[in-house]
């Protein structure tokens, strides 16, 4: 069961976000050059004939076996948390590196270029092998979800930023969020697949309107992340959290979806009430191959495709092909 907490009690706040981007580029290329050195330095001294520079690379070894084994770590682990006592808690220490990582480059991204802060965040979530999985799982293609979210790109593209003060307050409250969601599901860290469920609650108009558009809901989005998360650590189905059993063995449905490639499909709930649509079967491969009928298939979309008066009424006795001609068009669609 899901456990609420008052975000109004936590914090986030880390100085790399605050540094500017010449600073952090040093700053990493510094950390990163520190690794390199000690790495050659332990391969120099474990040859040397003096003793104690020989326990020195030993010493050097022990630090970056260490750093080695704590490199997919946060700073601190949530369950180290008592029950409620998240006063004062500073949510960027128990953010895991790689989730860190996206939200310090699509920062750095957003200042540098602008656009849209959130939608940077999900571009490179989107890469993410166990997001990808989670889409899977809702029946939603990533490759075609990734195509929508660069068409969203491309229209916020030069959107001014806005400050830095209201790009960390965006930070804030977004990793806020994750790091709540990671608590209520009594995750280690917060991941990466923590932040995409807290990007429903930015009330971002972009990130509204690409999940609109493919029917995701995030109560089972968060479900199917944590699922692709115990599946891409081969957990699955010896650990699967009882909380999922039967999501797991939900049944699988044919997603409606109701987008297209100029964004101007609306959601039709009364009209999907009471019909079907071919277009979704088609893509599941359920319908759409057409045995004869190709004269009468050629002369509809012929009628169909041009400029004037492009309509057809079908007219046959039952079980004469007039719904396998429809079918068929669906399939030429998708």
């Amino acid at each position: 069961m899901e456990q609420k907490i008052n975000l109004d009690k936590l914090r986030f706040s880390d100085p790399r976000l605050e540094f500017s981007n010449i600073y952090r580029f040093f700053w990493h290329l510094i950390q990163n050059s520190f690794y390199i050195i000690a790495t050659i330095a332990c391969a120099a001294l474990i040859l040397s004939d003096v003793v104690w520079l020989r326990w020195a690379s030993v010493l050097i070894a022990l630090f970056l076996i260490d750093r080695l084994y704590t490199i997919n770590k946060a700073l601190h682990s949530i369950s180290e948390l008592n029950n409620g006592a998240l006063e004062g808690i500073n949510a960027a220490q128990y953010v895991a590196p790689k989730a860190f990582n996206i939200v310090e480059k699509s920062f750095d991204k957003t200042i540098a270029v602008g656009g849209d802060f959130y939608l940077h965040i999900l571009k490179k979530i989107i890469k993410d092998k166990g997001v990808r999985g989670a889409l899977w799982r809702l029946e939603v293609s990533p490759e075609e979800f990734e195509q929508k979210l660069d068409d969203e790109m491309e229209k916020t593209k030069g959107k001014p930023a806005g400050t830095k003060k209201e790009l960390l307050e965006a930070a804030e409250t977004l990793m806020k969020n994750a790091f709540a969601g990671a608590y209520s599901s009594r995750g280690a860290y917060v991941e990466i697949e923590n932040i995409l469920p807290a990007l429903g609650l930015s009330n971002d108009e972009s990130i509204k309107k690409l999940f609109n558009l493919f029917s995701i809901d995030w109560d089972d989005l968060k479900k199917a992340l944590i699922f692709a998360r115990f599946r891409v650590k081969s957990f699955w189905p010896f650990r699967l959290p009882e909380s999922l059993g039967g999501f797991a063995r939900q049944k699988h449905q044919i997603r409606h979806r109701y987008m297209n490639r100029s964004w101007t499909a609306k959601p039709t709930p009364t009209l999907d009430k009471f019909s079907i649509d071919f277009t979704d079967l088609a893509r599941e491969g359920e319908i759409g191959f057409l045995i004869g009928h190709e004269k009468e298939y050629e002369q509809m979309t012929a009628i169909l495709g041009r400029t004037a008066r492009p309509n057809v009424l079908l007219v046959g006795e039952a079980g004469s092909g007039k719904e396998a001609l429809v079918q068929r068009l669906a399939r030429s669609i998708i």
